[in-house]
């Protein structure tokens, strides 16, 4: 086996913490090589590590590429060496079109596109969408997508490149399947020509079809590295967590109480298209759709963040919610899917972005009190969050940053939740967490409205499950009902 890309006692500490311990790790030419591990185990720093993200000179241990030293100073450099990264967090130019995204000067986007006019641009991403079954507008700019449209134009843009080294950060996150088997085609094409691939994810089974070899990072440290064809000998979840997780969707059986958000032919931005939903007391309701099937602009709308036609109804008396202010005036709690961009103050400690909902919450107009400290102390063991009060997200890893912008609402007086993509990009510990504090809000007297595009998570969490196509609702399923999948599948 002849190693292409090679990691020899690689290590890094941040403030004397060690996020990665003399850690070996190599890429086989044509390879798919697999890194699993849970939150915090060291994988998106690898990633960085391989990708300029850290400069050399905060790296201990030797890095190879094609037998020579790699050394890297910010990412073009990676770039240049034929390394392509595809992080956790999608990333698009706000104020481009999706056509000129698509079609970005950079070192490894193919020399005849960068010259092409724009209409020649707007003309091949009509093409290619149209194939693809994606109904987004190549004239948007890029502010008016969601992440899931972002991951897409994301590696519909890697089909026009030609790296060597290809790191994926859990690029599936959000997408739907009709999407998801042209990216496998292209994982296909990239290892028939023998791009070596590292592929960081939470969930194995989404590319074992595609997969050599599989390594688990626990701590920083390597736990071990297997192929494919070990894995029936081996106990993935005991290399992960050093302990068997069990019981993964801990759903609570509760009697469904009097309707408390009612939709009637509420439409928005000519996708949804008369909306009409019940969710009542103590019920976890689900709802899901492909990518562009506006089931985001449904929690958006429901929470004031834009505007929409048709009748709310909350405890039953009609409201019109014109603004994220009234409608958490109202006893609403969003929680959106881009922690990043529009959920958390990164630059502010946590404590700061705990209690940012100021009057809406038990702060009022306290400002870093001793009771503020118990509050966060208190809410940070009740949802398994141990984090500093001092430390800014920008610092903690995805299932931190998912918890501590569910912690502000848990704090609120909200009484109706919407989470959407609430479990996007963290690990299974996590998630368990997270399920186990929806079940704590239900139990509360609270009620959740949850989108996700994670079937096998909405089957085991949800009392029922609303499918929408095309801005409509296609179907409701009961959690009886559910066949599978696949009555969920002909809905959408």
């Amino acid at each position: 086996m002849n190693n292409f890309l090679e990691c020899h006692d690689v290590s890094m500490n941040t403030n004397d913490v060690p996020l990665l311990n003399k850690v070996d790790f190599s890429l086989v030419k044509g390879e798919l090589h697999v890194l699993l591990g849970e939150n915090g185990s060291g994988k998106s720093t690898l990633a960085n590590v391989l990708c300029g993200a850290y400069p050399n000179h905060v790296i201990e241990g030797t890095i190879l590429l094609d037998g020579k030293p790699l050394y890297l100073k910010s990412p073009r450099d990676a770039l240049l060496s034929g390394i392509t990264t595809l992080h956790q967090d999608p990333f698009i130019y706000d104020e481009l079109s999706v056509a000129d995204n698509l079609f970005l000067n950079s070192p490894i986007i193919r020399p005849y596109f960068r010259t092409l006019k724009h209409y020649k641009k707007v003309a091949i991403t009509k093409k290619l969408f149209q194939n693809l079954g994606i109904s987004i507008s190549p004239d948007a700019k890029g502010w008016s997508l969601n992440l899931a449209m972002r991951r897409m134009i994301e590696i519909i843009r890697l089909g026009f490149s030609t790296p060597s080294v290809l790191i994926l950060d859990e690029p599936l996150s959000g997408l739907d399947e009709q999407f998801n088997t042209h990216f496998y085609k292209l994982i296909t094409r990239f290892k028939r020509q023998g791009v070596s691939i590292l592929y960081i994810t939470h969930n194995l089974e989404e590319i074992l079809p595609f997969t050599d070899r599989i390594s688990v990072l626990r701590d920083g440290a390597l736990v071990d590295t297997i192929t494919k064809t070990q894995l029936a000998s081996k106990n993935i979840d005991q290399m992960i967590w050093g302990e068997f997780l069990s019981n993964r969707y801990p759903k609570i059986h509760l009697s469904i109480g009097k309707e408390v958000l009612c939709l009637e032919n509420v439409s928005c931005n000519d996708v949804l298209k008369n909306i009409s939903l019940s969710l009542h007391k103590g019920e976890i309701l689900g709802v899901t759709g492909l990518v562009g099937s506006g089931k985001t602009l449904l929690a958006k709308a429901i929470s004031g963040i834009v505007p929409c036609t048709g009748k709310i109804y909350i405890d039953r008396l009609e409201t019109k919610i014109q603004s994220p202010k009234q409608a958490i005036s109202l006893g609403l709690a969003y929680i959106t899917d881009a922690r990043i961009e529009s959920g958390l103050f990164m630059d502010q400690s946590s404590l700061d972005n705990a209690f940012s909902l100021g009057e809406y919450t038990s702060r009022h107009f306290l400002r870093r009190t001793k009771f503020e400290r118990q509050q966060f102390v208190k809410y940070c063991k009740l949802i398994n969050l141990p984090i500093d009060e001092k430390k800014i997200p920008e610092n903690l890893s995805g299932g931190e940053q998912q918890k501590l912008m569910l912690m502000r609402w848990l704090m609120s007086y909200a009484k109706i939740f919407i989470l959407d993509e609430p479990t996007q990009n963290i690990d299974i510990a996590s998630k368990i967490d997270i399920y186990n504090v929806i079940n704590d809000l239900v139990v509360k007297g609270c009620s959740v409205l949850m989108l996700s595009s994670n079937l096998e998570e909405l089957t085991g969490v949800c009392d029922r499950i609303l499918v929408i196509r095309g801005g409509c609702i296609t179907g409701e399923i009961s959690r009886d009902e559910i066949n599978g999948f696949a009555n969920i599948h002909e809905l959408m």
